[in-house]
């Protein structure tokens, strides 16, 4: 490389050192992590020469390992370089493809700065040059000190003929490796070190216990016959970790055998798409009703790019976009850094969804009604930002397909994340996660017991309880929903719980002052009481009770017992019942009830006592004057309730026959994802007769096909949304029936967020509680039933229209085109 330059001769030095002591570079003073000065020049000066023989459309494509090497190159090269040719994790993949066919801009010459992730797989247009450090990151876990440490190291041979592969696809090429040559043939590594030789094992060794199949119970055993296995301490002290956050126990299984099990708890952790470390914050938070709070916050911690658009080489620029959002942001912080972000997605949570939420109604709704896009343009013009033109197929799905991402939708998102300064595809994908995870916490294998004191929509979703809606920047999302003096004691919570990888005595002084403001939850005096929690099965604690998962109190050894009638003066020290403080959860020791395994126990919670005190029956007994049952079929379960004494005031079925029921009325021809198209129905809430609908069972009448039932159930939700709307009724509620993990797998939660619904309660289901009651489907035929669940869900703020002027103001301010030359 050097020969071939003009000015070869200032560079001699630094290729006798590179030649006689090539690892000077990585053992810097700061341990490789900047690049000399040397080797800034020596890249200059190819740069220059490469600049005078290679064709003037020619690329160049430097590699580099940590974005801190890219940015001394760029700022070494800025009068060689276009603007904005950075390939790194941090920038959004769209805007490295936009520069990627982005023509040349006053004929300065295109050089890509690349990092690993640009090493295969990815082919970029008229590379002639690459420019190889044979340099790569590498992230060890160090077993003495228990974390992650990164090191500057030379990359294997095998990687450095990746980066050589950039070059020669579309055009002939060659490659310039700054390193010495004989090194690199002698001393390189041909290939990359494992990644399970650097891991801390603790994810792999929880997901191996956590698996059904029994070969990979033992997971010493497993991975040491791997061909390149992890070190034995590392397994060693990953299963002594997991022991001791309560997430694996050992289990006797006589004549000196044992065996580790994982516990409910570890079972959650492993579920979760985070590493385990994620994980307990996740849940310490969630037991401190921080739920979606760390929950959006680790997958943003672990999600790149972020939602804020991160401006490569422009420090000034980017800590204005991050004050903007989060004004306590400092450059020195990186928790602060998280906090912005965690900001803007919730701005955009909220802001954009509204909008979205907005047209896709007005979208179901006239579709429904047959109406075509230019007639549905004159009063609504957003409409086709979203959605363009009416496919002929739309109506005959049960949603209408109003959730389908279109190419409108596409354009209209990316030029409001353009005006806001956001990222569309991190905000796209990190809600995504977000979905995921609250689908996996509520699936019926886990269901946690913070669940229960949980709101299941954020705090950021619901306006009408924020604290400081008015007179702050609209961007500062966090002062915005929790007030000042919250946003701080969120802001040092969460960022103890970071710190101290889900351990609450750091977190909580902070913590206090937001939990006693929770529903569901009261503090008092250094204790979290959780007020509606299930009472424990005192026969279960006994080790006699016959009812099994039927049994309608909690079978944790942890929930909170009966008060003893005798206390204080009982004095049997094994009494099973409760001593006056059993239901209270202590913060006095580091061996907290946030990191033990205890809480989470699959316990279902109880509807709350102003709607239901003895489980669903009590449900339908209250709402009963004013109920209407859907999907009846053979009206079995009405009778059921005729017969219990509490009579719906009405029910519908979709079967064309006329069946009479004594004292209910019974609508036949009743599809549940049009019923506002029904004039009887529109009457009957209209005038009050009916505010509450449930679905025992919805089946679409094939088998139990995800992506059918998920439409299905979303235009349940939007149909009976639009019908109370649309006839005055703003506190309608919805009852829905479902059985094993179907709440999560059709993405009920998410659905019903769409429609403008929110999740209130929920509790067990046993249709026999119902006398003559046998779940059926359409044909008459029974279906057994196993975990079923009710899941009570009420109506959402009216949406504000006026969102919909901003997409218009967006629309109209950006003359954007999206063909790639924007």
């Amino acid at each position: 490389t050097i020969n071939c330059l003009p000015d070869r001769k200032r560079h001699r030095t630094f290729e006798r050192k590179m030649r006689l002591d090539p690892t000077s570079e990585l053992s810097g003073v700061d341990g490789g992590k900047s690049l000399s000065p040397d080797m800034l020049q020596l890249i200059e000066s190819l740069i220059e020469w490469l600049h005078s023989h290679e064709p003037k459309d020619a690329c160049f494509l430097i590699f580099a390992p940590t974005y801190n090497h890219l940015d001394q190159i760029y700022n070494q090269l800025l009068a060689w370089m276009t603007e904005g040719l950075s390939l790194h994790s941090s920038v959004d993949i769209d805007i490295c493809l936009r520069s990627m066919y982005a023509s040349t801009l006053h004929h300065r010459r295109k050089v890509f700065l690349a990092s690993a992730i640009a090493d295969s797989s990815l082919t970029i247009p008229g590379v002639t040059c690459v420019i190889d450090l044979c340099r790569a990151l590498e992230v060890r876990w160090d077993i003495s000190r228990e974390t992650f440490v990164p090191k500057v190291c030379w990359a294997s041979r095998s990687v450095c003929e990746q980066r050589r592969g950039r070059t020669g696809r579309t055009c002939s090429g060659r490659v310039f490796r700054l390193i010495d040559q004989g090194y690199y043939i002698n001393q390189l590594k041909p290939w990359d070190m494992p990644q399970l030789e650097l891991s801390s094992c603790r994810n792999e060794v929880m997901s191996l216990l956590s698996s059904s199949n029994k070969v990979l119970a033992d997971p010493s055993a497993l991975l040491g016959r791997c061909l390149d296995p992890p070190p034995v301490e590392a397994i060693e002290s990953a299963v002594r970790y997991l022991k001791n956050i309560g997430a694996i126990e050992i289990q006797s299984m006589g004549q000196r055998r044992s065996k580790i099990v994982p516990t409910d708890y570890g079972r959650l952790l492993a579920a979760l798409p985070f590493g385990v470390n994620d994980c307990r914050i996740i849940v310490s938070a969630g037991q401190l009703g921080l739920l979606h709070e760390a929950l959006a916050l680790m997958v943003i911690s672990s999600h790149k790019p972020t939602p804020i658009v991160h401006h490569f080489a422009d420090p000034e620029r980017n800590e204005k976009e991050l004050q903007a959002f989060y004004p306590k942001y400092t450059a020195s912080n990186h928790t602060s850094l998280l906090f912005a972000n965690l900001s803007a997605f919730m701005y955009w949570d909220f802001e954009w969804n509204k909008g979205r939420t907005m047209a896709a109604m007005k979208k179901f709704e006239a579709c429904i009604r047959g109406e075509c896009v230019n007639s549905f343009q004159s009063w609504s013009d957003e409409w086709t930002d979203f959605y363009g033109e009416t496919k002929g197929n739309e109506t005959d799905a049960y949603d209408c397909n109003i959730w389908e991402w279109t190419p409108e939708c596409e354009i209209t998102h990316q030029s409001w994340c353009k005006v806001n300064g956001l990222n569309p595809t991190a905000c796209r994908s990190i809600a995504e996660a977000l979905c995921v995870s609250l689908e996996i916490l509520f699936n019926s294998k886990f269901e946690p017991d913070f669940l229960r004191t949980t709101p299941a929509i954020p705090k950021w979703c619901k306006p009408t309880e924020w604290k400081q809606n008015t007179g702050t920047n609209e961007r500062m999302m966090i002062s915005r929903v929790y007030g000042v003096a919250d946003a701080n004691n969120l802001c040092k919570a969460l960022s103890a719980l970071i710190d101290s990888q889900g351990k609450m005595t750091s977190a909580k002084s902070y913590a206090m002052s937001l939990v006693s403001g929770n529903a569901g939850a009261s503090a008092t005096s250094g204790f979290i009481r959780f007020t509606n929690r299930p009472m424990a099965c005192i026969h279960f604690l006994q080790g006699r009770c016959s009812f099994g998962d039927e049994c309608r109190n909690s079978h944790s050894p942890y929930a909170v017992k009966p008060e003893c009638r005798y206390y204080p003066n009982c004095t049997n020290r094994k009494c099973p019942y409760s001593h006056g403080d059993d239901d209270y959860f202590s913060f006095e020791d580091d061996n907290d009830f946030l990191t033990a395994p205890d809480p989470l126990d699959a316990v279902v919670p109880h509807l709350p006592n102003d709607i239901l005190e003895s489980g669903a029956s009590a449900w339908f007994h209250h709402e009963s004057p004013h109920l209407l049952l859907l999907g009846e079929g053979d009206l079995s379960f009405t009778r059921a309730l005729i017969h219990e004494g509490f009579p719906p005031f009405a029910a519908s079925t979709l079967n064309h026959c006329n069946i009479m029921v004594s004292r209910t009325r019974v609508f036949p021809n009743i599809d549940a994802t049009r019923v506002h198209n029904s004039d009887a129905l529109r009457l009957l809430v209209k005038n009050e007769y009916v505010q509450s609908f449930a679905w025992n069972f919805p089946f679409t009448g094939k088998d139990e096909n995800e992506v059918i039932h998920t439409s299905l159930i979303s235009g349940a939700f939007h149909s009976i949304h639009l019908l109370f709307r649309q006839n005055g009724c703003i506190n309608g509620l919805f009852a829905m029936t479902l059985q094993g993990d179907q709440f999560s797998r059709w993405s009920v939660l998410r659905a019903a967020r769409r429609a403008g619904w929110q999740l209130k309660s929920w509790d067990h289901f046993n249709y026999n509680d119902f006398a003559g009651y046998v779940p059926a489907r359409a044909n008459g035929d029974p279906f057994p039933v196993s975990n079923a669940r009710i899941y009570i869900f009420e109506m959402m703020d009216v949406i504000d229209e006026s969102i919909m002027e901003n997409m218009k103001i967006v629309r109209k301010g950006l003359s954007l085109v999206f063909d790639g030359r924007a």
